[in-house]
């Protein structure tokens, strides 16, 4: 959550299907203690192989026990919203409470291979509404509600979706521009940015932009979690990439604990060495200096 002086620690996996076996590093994750598990890349149509993410994290969650599961970032043009609520509350109630669902409009990057195969790609104000009629009528149809409305998303006559979640799922966005920032403060309980798109040094700034949203619409900002992807690389400082922390087991600590005195309470680390040796040196030696440094 906004403000919270020790954060919690992820780990991020890619859907694309090589050498790693993602279920090997998950439960790798959940043994070293790593809070989050979070798949990454939802793409259906183009190379390079990859699963499809919804799948594998039905997957991940049936091969592991306690660790929080999260998209990263499932894009909204993807999937119907009546679909999305029953996957997410069919997920969630069969991993034990675990789910954590990350919403993206679809990146810019994606839209050719979205066009390709006929789902729609919004984007600017029409992919900030569409994404905002989401969240509300998930959550209209996760507190036992029907959905009656005509929007960007399409028309729903007193459409209901069950089974009902036992407890609210937290939606989190992934998402950068100023009306996103105001979307998120406004409804969403999170917000996981990247920071290969967003760096380090203009956190500040977003983090206010969130923070005055949910002021101006009622709500506690202290109650939104604040996530923040970010490579890492135990190793030579000289491998210098955007997005990415490289350095000593000092220097990349001293990084993420900046980034926790800036606000954010949920840091998901993006390891460029996958091996379990790299994870085990995160876990054992950055991530308690991380914490000492904080406290």
């Amino acid at each position: 959550m906004i403000g919270s002086d020790v954060p919690r620690f992820g780990l991020n996996l890619h859907t694309s299907i090589g050498d790693v076996d993602p279920v090997q590093v998950a439960r790798h994750a959940e043994q070293l203690g790593f809070d989050l598990v979070s798949v990454h890349r939802d793409v259906i149509a183009g190379p390079p192989p990859s699963f499809e993410m919804w799948t594998l994290l039905t997957w991940l969650a049936a091969n592991t026990s306690n660790i929080t599961l999260t998209s990263n970032v499932l894009a909204m043009p993807n999937r119907h919203p009546a679909l999305l609520a029953k996957m997410a509350a069919s997920l969630d109630a069969l991993a034990g409470h675990r789910l954590v669902l990350t919403l993206g409009a679809g990146a810019p990057m994606n839209q050719d291979a979205v066009r390709s195969i006929g789902l729609p790609t919004p984007s600017g104000a029409a992919a900030v509404t569409a994404l905002g009629e989401q969240i509300h009528m998930l959550r209209t149809w996760w507190s036992g509600q029907p959905v009656t409305r005509r929007g960007t998303l399409g028309e729903f006559h007193d459409a209901e979706v069950f089974p009902l979640p036992d407890k609210p799922i937290p939606i989190w966005i992934g998402a950068y521009g100023p009306r996103m920032l105001r979307l998120i403060g406004e409804r969403a309980d999170g917000w996981l940015p990247s920071g290969f798109i967003l760096p380090p040094d203009q956190l500040d700034a977003s983090i206010a932009r969130v923070r005055r949203a949910a002021q101006d619409a009622g709500r506690d900002p202290g109650k939104i979690t604040v996530g923040y992807n970010i490579g890492v690389l135990i190793g030579s400082p000289n491998d210098r990439r955007p997005g990415q922390l490289s350095g000593t087991v000092d220097h990349v600590a001293a990084a993420l604990a900046d980034l926790a005195r800036r606000g954010v309470s949920l840091i998901n680390l993006w390891p460029a060495d996958t091996s379990d040796a790299h994870r085990d040196v995160l876990a054992t030696a950055v991530l308690p200096q991380v914490k000492d440094r904080l406290s």
